[in-house]
């Protein structure tokens, strides 16, 4: 409906102010916010490229990163995300004056809107876990019960990574798998 219709091009427009404030950043001479920049945007697309690359080869192997690495992902690509046009605006500072006021206006929307936005998901991604042994096998107890009750249980394979494949699911709080 219209929400839909709303959200898309608001999505739009941050995407392509989010294109400018990368091409702004290329853009000018040398500098801190220049260099800044670039950084951001090199942590983020080394981290795209460590999680969904990392993806597709632990998927080979059935295995899967952990909740909390996922989480660590998307915050690490959050801030990557919003560092950018504020350092654009900083590389605009000094240069053509209504092109900084956009930026700045572009910043303003970028860190209401994509910050709230990130924090919500980034929130929402994380599921609480702990490791248990059970029957003499490491598993990853996950809750992903956001509203209701739901226990998922994957094989352990180390700080990192779990099994793909879940063990066990329970919706029922006493009937969770306990430690040996």
């Amino acid at each position: 409906g219209v929400k839909t219709i709303l959200l898309d091009i608001t999505l739009g427009v941050l995407v392509l102010g989010w294109i400018g404030s990368c091409i702004c950043c290329f853009r000018v001479p040398q500098g801190v916010f220049r260099r800044a920049g670039i950084s951001a945007m090199g942590v983020l697309v080394g981290t795209v490229a460590i999680w969904q690359g990392g993806n597709n080869v632990l998927e080979k192997f059935d295995l899967t990163w952990r909740s909390w690495v996922n989480t660590c992902f998307l915050v690490v690509m959050i801030l990557a995300c919003l560092a950018i046009p504020i350092c654009a605006a900083g590389c605009m500072y000094k240069r053509k004056q209504w092109l900084f006021q956009m930026m700045c206006l572009l910043c303003v929307a970028e860190l209401l809107i994509g910050g709230w936005w990130g924090i919500f998901f980034a929130a929402l991604s994380y599921q609480p876990e702990r490791d248990i042994v059970w029957e003499g096998r490491a598993l990853v107890e996950e809750d992903q019960g956001f509203l209701g009750t739901r226990f998922a249980y994957y094989p352990r394979v180390g700080p990192l990574l779990k099994g793909r494949e879940t063990v066990y699911v329970t919706y029922e709080m006493d009937k969770r798998l306990c430690l040996d």
